[in-house]
This record gives structure tokens, C-alpha cells and sequence, in this order.
């Protein structure tokens, strides 16, 4: 209230309203991202606890009964169980320490440039998996976002689609985008495995996966709901571009801010 009040009293200064202006939009963005993290934290505590309980559980079978041939069968199995559980909590860990220590400013991002460069760093997998990637970007736009935020959504959709793909033959990803009234549209397909119509509301829950045995932890789809809402945005699934198979993410965010004073 008194960043406007200040607006309106300095309304003969131009560049001073904008500059106070653009203070506000930047410390309401901040304030925005870690009211959403504060969520974040309590639903991620409870999904840790109930992982790290599960791990005590077969640590204490390993304990009591090892070294005993008998059970070696269970002794194997728990110990995969425990990697890859430690895998996964590694995982949640580096990105709740990726949000803390992350510069929470939005700037102006070029999205052709910034998708072009994401699927860059892939271009060694693509080639060595035989992915083919099309990106389809109408007219010249410009996102308001955290740079950060934004490439870690498109990585993890990335991730989960070259997992999705494995043992198929003619593989695709492919990213589109256009603006729609007060939003930018986007749309991440691949034409992979896909998803189990009964599973659809599950995806997003942390820990939750469809790929384990491609490496998935249940984590890549949970960062993407997370990161899209800190940039005020929603993602869903929905009818799949590339049939018979696989899987379309849509995406929106809002345009930027009128910054008109």
C-alpha cells in the first residue's frame, strides 16, 4: 500500500514511478514464490518422513537377521529398495536446496532461444536414443518468469519423456507454443508409453511414477507442479497429439504484468 501511495504522490517523475513500480513486482513475485514454498515444505516433510520410515524398517530387518543365508532373497531386495529410496530422497533434497538458494527474480526470457537451448544440452541423447525433437513456437514471444524455474520444468518433462520412450522405434518430443488472450499456451508431447487413464490424477503426487524401472522417482512431475505454480502457472494432462501413444502436458502463464502507470 505505500509503494502505490508513493506512485500516486510521485506522478510527475516517470522513471520514479517505474522504478518503484518494478520494485513492487519484484518483491510481490519473491513474497509469492515463498508462500509457495512454505507448502511445499509441509507436504514434502511428510512424504520424507513416510520414506525414511520405510528404509528404518527393512535397515532394522538387515540388523537383526544379517548374516543369515536363509534370507538372503529378502537381504537383496531391501537393499535395492534402499537405493533406490536414497536416490529419490537425494533427489527432493537437491531441488527443495536448488528452490533456497535459487535468485527468485524474474526477468524477460526469449522462448524460442531458451527451449533451443535446453534441447541443446540433449543433443548427445537424442542422437544416442534416435529421439526426434520438433519445436513449433508461434510469432516472437517473451515469457516474464525465473529463468531457473522455467528450464528445470522443461528438464524434468525432458527426463521423464526419454524414459517414456525407451524400446520404442520411432521416437518423438516435441514442445509448441503460442499466446491465447491473457496467457501463453504451451503443450510437451512425446510419443511414448503414456499414461493409464486411472493414473491420471496421481502423476503429480511426489513419489509417484510410472518408470521405475527406467530410473523414475517419482520426482520430475511433482518439481514441474511445484515450479509452475510459483510462476503462477498450471500444467495438466490432456489428449495426447501424437497417437496412438504417449503423453501431452499442457502448460499456461500468464502474460506479464501491465506495467502502465
Amino acid at each position: 500500500e505505500q509503494l502505490e501511495t508513493a506512485i500516486q504522490i510521485s506522478s510527475n517523475n516517470f522513471a520514479e514511478q517505474k522504478k518503484i513500480h518494478e520494485e513492487f513486482l519484484r518483491r510481490e513475485n519473491i513474497y509469492i514464490s515463498l508462500m509457495s514454498l512454505q507448502d511445499y515444505a509441509i507436504n514434502l516433510a511428510h512424504a520424507v518422513r513416510t520414506r525414511v520410515g520405510s528404509i528404518l524398517r527393512m535397515a532394522e530387518f538387515f540388523v537383526d537377521n544379517f548374516p543369515n543365508p536363509k534370507y538372503d532373497s529378502y537381504f537383496k531386495g531391501y537393499a535395492l529398495q534402499i537405493y533406490n529410496d536414497m536416490q529419490t530422497l537425494n533427489k527432493v533434497t537437491d531441488f527443495m536446496l536448488s528452490y533456497a538458494s535459487s535468485n527468485l527474480e524474474f526477468e524477460d526470457l526469449n522462448l524460442k532461444k531458451l527451449i533451443h537451448s535446453i534441447f541443446s544440452v540433449y543433443e548427445l541423447t537424442f542422437e544416442k536414443e534416435g529421439i526426434i525433437p520438433q519445436i513449433e513456437i508461434s510469432g516472437d514471444i517473451t515469457l516474464y518468469a525465473n529463468k531457473k524455474f522455467f528450464e528445470e520444468i522443461i528438464q524434468n518433462l525432458v527426463s521423464n519423456s526419454i524414459k517414456a520412450l525407451k524400446g520404442l522405434d520411432k521416437k518423438i518430443i516435441k514442445f509448441s507454443g503460442f499466446a491465447e488472450k491473457d496467457h501463453f499456451i504451451f503443450y510437451f508431447s512425446d510419443n511414448g508409453s503414456g499414461i493409464d487413464p486411472d493414473k491420471r490424477d496421481k502423476i503429480f503426487d511426489l513419489y509417484y511414477t510410472d518408470t521405475a524401472k527406467e530410473g523414475g522417482a517419482g520426482v520430475g512431475l511433482w518439481i514441474v507442479k511445484t515450479r509452475l505454480e510459483s510462476l503462477k502457472g498450471t500444467v495438466e494432462l490432456v489428449d495426447n497429439e501424437l497417437k496412438p501413444t504417449g503423453a501431452t502436458f499442457k502448460i499456461t502463464l500468464p502474460f506479464r504484468k501491465n506495467e502502465s502507470l
